[in-house]
């Protein structure tokens, strides 16, 4: 290898034998090129070759037409010397350690420190590939996770609509989920009786109870007469009506959130995204609320950068 990188030999790897290799081995390429053109005879014989075979054999097999005997020879790209693998020193190391030779000392100062500068560097090299490949090319979060995160940004200006709310209805996660599910799916123009289908059917899915049932269509059915939600119905008979749209927003080169849209419409304003939310807006906490507007925020820039239109942010209480 030292000849080879001092450019004074080119030396390569080669079986001396008929030995068949599959046409797209690392090898095929060197065993087509550079067969000679008489295996047993070589055109030179060389003073170091021990014998007329190139291969070191575990038991004695009979050599055959092919097999190159040591020494320079013609090929179809010039002379090739075949070396006599029989005339290395083939005895173990005194302290039975293999290539004992490269750690014996000698080597000029300049050599050893200038091998321990490339090492240093590979080594460095190698430590930033592997802080590289174990950081995550994109970081995702959903919206609601990176809402939570940014309580320390400014809080957005959005709208705030409420509709009609029964005293005394249910509340909770499951609620939630399912007068969410209502207005995911149900026609904006829908009446009271379909409603309460509608909401018997989703509740079979959440394990929701009676009451809650009855609340949900009566919660979607007086949320369905918000002038928000009639708008949005005039405007769907033109086309510029979103539900339930997934979203994505890159927010750098590496970090992006993902969500659901439950709204979205286009008026002479632009578009207008608006977020369902089902709690009691004058129980709700402040930083709750902040994190509700950071929320729907994200929703208004996702859909601002897809249509390229300025877009405003709403949140529904319902």
């Amino acid at each position: 290898m030292a000849a080879t990188r001092a450019r004074d030999l080119l030396l390569l790897p080669y079986v001396g034998d008929d030995v068949r290799f599959p046409d797209d081995g690392w090898i095929a390429p060197l065993t087509a090129a550079l067969v000679p053109q008489t295996p047993r005879t070589p055109k030179k014989a060389e003073a170091w070759a021990r014998g007329d075979d190139s291969v070191v054999r575990d038991m004695p097999v009979p050599m055959s037409a092919v097999t190159i005997a040591p020494g320079t020879h013609a090929t179809a790209w010039g002379e090739v010397t075949f070396f006599d693998p029989h005339a290395l020193d083939d005895k173990p190391g005194g302290r039975g350690i293999v290539g004992e030779s490269l750690l014996v000392p000698g080597a000029a100062a300049e050599v050893v420190r200038a091998d321990a500068e490339r090492l240093a560097a590979v080594r460095e090299a190698r430590a930033e590939s592997l802080r590289v490949a174990s950081e995550a090319a994109l970081r995702a979060a959903t919206v609601t996770a990176k809402a939570r995160e940014m309580l320390d940004a400014t809080v957005p200006d959005v709208a705030l609509e409420r509709s009609s709310r029964a005293p005394g209805r249910p509340g909770g996660a499951r609620f939630g989920t399912l007068v969410h599910q209502m207005l995911a799916t149900t026609p904006l123009d829908a009446e009271l009786r379909s409603l309460e289908l509608l909401a018997r059917s989703l509740a079979a899915l959440i394990g929701a109870t009676e009451e809650e049932i009855a609340a949900a269509a009566l919660a979607v059915e007086r949320a369905l007469s918000h002038q928000v939600l009639v708008r949005a119905r005039e405007v769907a008979a033109r086309g510029g009506l979103r539900r339930e749209v997934p979203v994505v927003l890159m927010l750098d080169e590496r970090d992006a959130v993902d969500g659901v849209v439950d709204l979205a419409f286009r008026d002479e304003e632009g578009w207008l995204v608006v977020d369902y939310k089902t709690d009691d807006p004058s129980r709700i906490t402040a930083e709750h609320l902040e994190v509700y507007k950071k929320q729907v925020d994200l929703y208004r820039a996702a859909v601002e950068r897809a249509t390229g239109q300025p877009a405003r942010a709403m949140l529904l209480f319902v």
